[in-house]
């Protein structure tokens, strides 16, 4: 049985999500149990995430369902090679090490150093050149243009994606200089 419950909760396999005109819709996953789960690192480094009685998974990546609005529930397990393993519906309930790893790769995915301050934006023939102040110090990146470049969150929040696929947060863009707003209203 697919849907939801009377508490409008997703049913088994299920995640519930919303397209963009805000309308309920539905992705089918294979629901993980995190009882059988162990994540962990390789001798190389690698992430690696084992099912019990089932197989290990090389070079797994992790990442948030929901980045933007639920960011502590339904993370998605990927393998290196074949794609998605599975949804975790809630992460706190993996053993602490494996709650740890987990910890690891998301911080590690959705590493988003916060602009404090930008010196300077310049556009030129499409290609945007930003040179900013971020909470981890002085960065200088290049974007293929600010349409492409810049998605608009609620409350002037702003992601920014460069050439890299490095992604910046500006939690409050009306907080920026009157110059840089200028900028950065053509596009929002």
């Amino acid at each position: 049985m697919t849907g939801t419950d009377t508490a409008g909760t997703p049913a088994h396999g299920e995640t519930a999500t919303t397209n963009g005109n805000g309308a309920a819709a539905r992705v089918e996953s294979q629901v993980l149990d995190p009882a059988r789960l162990r994540l962990s690192r390789g001798p190389h480094g690698e992430f690696r995430l084992v099912v019990e009685d089932d197989r290990c998974y090389l070079n797994c990546r992790a990442s948030w369902c929901f980045p933007f609005s639920d960011r502590r529930r339904y993370v998605a397990l990927f393998d290196g090679l074949k794609g998605e393993v599975g949804v975790l519906h809630d992460p706190a309930t993996l053993d602490e090490a494996s709650q740890t790893v987990l910890s690891e790769m998301l911080d590690r995915r959705y590493f988003v150093p916060v602009i404090e301050r930008i010196r300077s934006i310049r556009e030129e023939y499409g290609v945007v050149y930003w040179s900013v102040v971020t909470d981890q110090g002085p960065r200088d990146f290049v974007c293929r243009g600010l349409r492409d470049s810049v998605i608009e969150l609620a409350d002037g929040r702003l992601i920014v994606s460069d050439v890299d696929g490095n992604r910046f947060e500006i939690p409050d863009y009306t907080t920026l200089s009157r110059a840089a707003q200028a900028i950065l209203d053509r596009v929002l």
